[in-house]
């Protein structure tokens, strides 16, 4: 212990003596660590961090066999019969989302994001309320009278000043044709998300036990459940599959020999493509190896200027072991500085990273506080790259190092003696090259995406939605007068309403179809569709390649007819004319007539080619809302003001919002690749900074090791432009075997990212060629600072000093 306290004080005084060299390597451990304990940190709370209510791993999603996604796979017969029948479920609990609530508070109206809930859904999760109660048993049954809801914390504080008096008052709202009144039964606690309603700010009530609802089995829901202790997922799984074989049939519509399986919830609420997240995981890890090569160069230029003190300690009788034990301190002393600034980085990022990983919210913002996880994550690595160090430095040649030091005082050391520090600057360059490749390949796919023609002109169009108050059979006729107020608006072009948003991943629905004779079958393809109205295409700027769209009659009536688009034409009908031709959608089993061909939309998302899809004329199901599109010269504050004044007049109960620009509404589908865009960027352009640093620091420090060399050849006629090609042409031959290596590197690379890319290849040559020449150009810029400090050397001071 004396030894190792010696050793850690001597480590500390040496490096308090190189400020510049301890400040250096203190701030590139620190980026380096930060990204990777950021991105742990992320990674970590997405796939393997537990969730924040208690007991979380006892918790168990219901999911429907060959459900892929996460949707609505228990009907509300479906939880009765688990909750009658199934011994081994010891709580259910079930959850929605639903369209937003409007509650009524005086002269205003709070639009709050809404979710609902069973009571077992707040008992199965082990929550407490912040004030007031949750639902109990009584909520579960259908009260006429009173709907019953709870807060969160952050929506109570926000929205109502944290006014206690809210909980048990009891305010009016209204949801399309209805309007009631909803008592506020208490607060949810913050520091815990809502699994599959992590946005709500208010929940009601679902009265899943009312007789109505356990008879049809027509209300799907999200179904979690606790089984009893000591049974485990694949028995409790085993009995509800039982259970449903056993009971058979209840009714022709609603089968009930369905196949139900328990899925892990943290397994259900992750995205279901984490490859993201691990690809910049990746670039964060080779991030990491250039910060260690990078501080591994700088450490084995001061092992070099420390020759004749450590040739010394050789001589009086220290051993390697002693010799790495100083280095150890060393590195350990940046290493531990650097994570200490990287664990205050991470705790600064927080939001930035939530902001950039908005998955996080499904599983919880809450588990990105530190835990001891992250710390020893960080820990670990502060360990590993200390020792990576020391062993670079100490295990040297030291017997070259012994003789040449006591020879000349330590001057005579050269570059080739220490062939690990000679590659550590190719590696360096390398790992670059593959960072600034993989951000070039993603950056090329977002500007493919959003340059490619997506089948719609989203220039000039707004869109918005529009809540009913009107019932069902008016929705239609309110449409049309809708589409007439925006007409007599100056400016616009064209208008039209559809069932949901033209372009996004959650505004279309699925159904099977097919242009057999007979009902539609089970393995019969799939496609999108949506409800339109009249002029749809027209307002989008979408061509109608063969027939024609819908008239106003048609959509009034809900006609049977239908629009394909191209890729589901061809699919169903080859090279046939399709037009007058009969299909038969899964949805209804209804069969329908097409009228129409138009050109394929990227409606999806714009990264992603064109879906089978088909278009029916408006309905009223699943909402009182409908979403207006209108193409108009007016700027987008002129046009919503004079909108909302005209419809208020129409109207005073419907509500106008989400108004947006259809070109924000056609970015808003590339999120997810601009996040990893950015982020990927991001970390490319620390391996350039800290890149660039090390380039400089080698090179200035061979020009101040040789500048005796420097000074002679200039003595002996070396004229300013050869010693510049000298240091430069030094820096470009391990430029050059960095680039070398790191095009292959890319390549490779590249080619696991060819799925994740759109619009280009993986060897795209534009990407290769923008980050070898961005490379090239900064470590240009970085080794010729060296070399005009070099050839300003004046020989006769040099050769006077020596």
């Amino acid at each position: 212990m004396p030894v190792l306290r010696m050793t850690l004080r001597d480590a500390f005084r040496g490096l308090s003596r190189s400020p510049a060299f301890s400040l250096t390597t203190l701030l590139v451990m620190a980026l380096g660590l930060g990204t990777n304990i950021m991105f742990f940190n992320a990674v970590h709370a997405l796939l393997w961090r537990p969730l924040a209510f208690p007991q979380s791993e006892g918790v168990l999603f219901v999911q429907l066999q060959g459900d892929r996604a996460a949707g609505f796979s228990a009907t509300g017969r479906d939880a009765a019969v688990l909750h009658d029948h199934v011994p081994d479920v010891a709580e259910i609990g079930l959850v929605n989302t639903t369209a937003n609530l409007a509650l009524s508070l005086g002269d205003q109206t709070l639009d709050l994001t809404a979710a609902e809930a069973s009571s077992g859904y707040f008992r199965l999760l082990r929550l407490q309320p912040l004030v007031g109660q949750f639902f109990g048993p009584e909520e579960d049954l259908d009260n006429p009278t009173e709907q019953k809801a709870v807060l969160t914390e952050s929506a109570w504080r926000s929205r109502f000043q944290s006014d206690l008096s809210v909980v048990g008052r009891t305010f009016m709202t209204e949801s399309g044709t209805e309007r009631y009144p909803v008592r506020i039964l208490g607060v949810v606690r913050s520091g815990v998300t809502l699994p599959f309603a992590a946005n709500a700010e208010i929940v009601t009530a679902i009265p899943w036990m009312d007789t109505k609802v356990r008879a049809q089995g027509s209300h799907f829901y999200k179904t979690l459940v606790r089984l009893r202790p000591g049974v485990s997922r694949e028995q409790g799984s085993a009995e509800i599959q039982t259970v449903f074989r056993t009971l058979g049939n209840l009714g022709p519509e609603f089968p009930l020999d369905r196949n139900f399986r328990l899925d892990p919830l943290r397994q259900v609420v992750i995205p279901a493509q984490p490859a993201v997240l691990f690809l910049l995981y990746g670039a964060a890890g080779l991030l990491l190896l250039l910060t260690a090569a990078n501080v591994a160069s700088l450490f084995l230029a001061r092992a070099l200027s420390r020759a004749h003190e450590m040739a010394v300690r050789q001589a009086l009788g220290a051993e390697h072991r002693h010799l790495f034990l100083t280095y150890f301190m060393d590195s350990f002393l940046v290493c531990a500085g650097g994570l200490a600034l990287a664990m205050a980085l991470n705790f600064v990022a927080g939001p930035i990273v939530l902001a950039l990983m908005p998955e996080l919210i499904r599983v919880g913002s809450e588990l990105l506080r530190p835990g001891w996880a992250l710390l020893g994550f960080g820990t670990a690595l502060c360990l590993a790259v200390s020792i990576l160090l020391a062993a670079l430095v100490a295990f040297q040649p030291q017997r070259v190092e012994l003789a040449n030091s006591m020879g000349d005082g330590g001057h005579a050391a050269t570059e080739g003696r220490h062939p690990v520090r000679a590659a550590l600057l190719p590696a360096q360059v390398a790992i670059i090259l593959v960072l600034l490749t993989v951000a070039s390949l993603v950056t090329r796919s977002c500007i493919q995406a959003l340059t490619l023609d997506p089948g719609f002109r989203s220039k000039g169009a707004y869109c918005f939605e529009v809540v009913m108050p009107d019932p069902a059979n008016r929705w239609a006729p309110a449409g049309f007068e809708l589409l007439g107020l925006a007409a007599n608006l100056p400016g616009t072009k064209a208008a039209t309403f559809s069932k949901g948003e033209p372009v996004g991943r959650g505004s279309r629905w699925v159904s099977t179809i097919c242009s057999h004779p007979g009902p539609a079958l089970p393995q019969d393809p799939q496609a999108r569709f949506m409800g339109i109205s009249t002029s749809y295409f027209e307002t989008l700027g979408t061509r109608i390649m063969d027939g024609r769209g819908f008239t106003e009659a048609e959509v009034r009536a809900d006609s049977p007819v239908v629009i394909l688009n191209s890729t589901l034409a061809k699919q169903l009908f080859q090279n046939q004319n399709p037009l007058g031709r009969s299909v038969r959608m899964g949805m209804g089993n209804r069969q329908v007539e097409v009228v129409g061909i138009v050109q394929d939309l990227r409606s999806h998302a714009l990264d992603q080619s064109a879906l089978p899809e088909f278009f029916i004329p408006y309905f009223s199901k699943f909402g009182a809302s409908m979403t207006v599109t209108v193409r108009t010269d007016l700027a987008p504050g002129e046009f919503e003001r004079a909108f909302r004044s005209r419809m208020g007049v129409w109207n005073g109960g419907a509500r106008m919002r989400k108004v947006k620009l259809l070109a924000d509404l056609s970015v808003e589908t590339l999120g997810e690749r601009f996040r990893a865009s950015a982020l990927i960027a991001g970390v490319a352009f620390l391996g350039l900074v800290i890149g660039a640093t090390g380039l400089y620091g080698t090179l200035s420090t061979q020009v101040t090791r040789g500048r005796r060399e420097i000074g002679m050849r200039m003595a002996l006629g070396a004229r300013t432009g050869e010693i510049l090609a000298l240091v430069l042409g030094r820096g470009a031959r391990r430029v050059g075997i960095g680039m070398a290596l790191g095009l292959l590197g890319s390549s490779a690379v590249a080619h696991l990212l060819a799925n994740r890319l759109y619009g280009i290849g993986p060897m795209d040559p534009i990407a290769f060629s923008f980050a070898a020449l961005v490379l090239g150009l900064v470590c240009f810029l970085a080794s010729l600072i060296p070399a005009l400090r070099a050839a300003s050397v004046d020989p006769a001071q040099v050769l006077r000093g020596n």
